[in-house]
């Protein structure tokens, strides 16, 4: 990966087995990626004034819990939806 300013993300969401899949067909097109992981449920933003991050509240299951992001380079993005759309 280059530089941070010159990704944009193909997924983002709460699903652990579509980023596991979406992170395979990438692998297997030779497509680099990055991934990020944000806990939802963390209270942080604010340190000890703890802003929770949370979308739902408890209405969420446990393992919605995390947010997924997977990035690839702006000139691999065009490729990487188009092998993410034929799985």
């Amino acid at each position: 990966m280059k530089n941070p300013f010159t990704q944009k993300t193909v997924y983002n969401g709460t699903s652990m087995s579509e980023f596991n899949a979406i992170r395979n067909i990438l692998e297997l097109n030779h497509i680099e990626y990055k991934y990020k992981t944000t806990d939802l449920n963390h209270n942080s933003y604010l340190g000890s004034q703890g802003v929770t991050r949370s979308m739902g509240g408890n209405f969420k299951e446990a393992s919605d819990s995390l947010l997924y992001e997977i990035l690839v380079d702006k000139e691999d993005y065009d490729n990487a939806l188009g092998a993410i759309k034929k799985k």
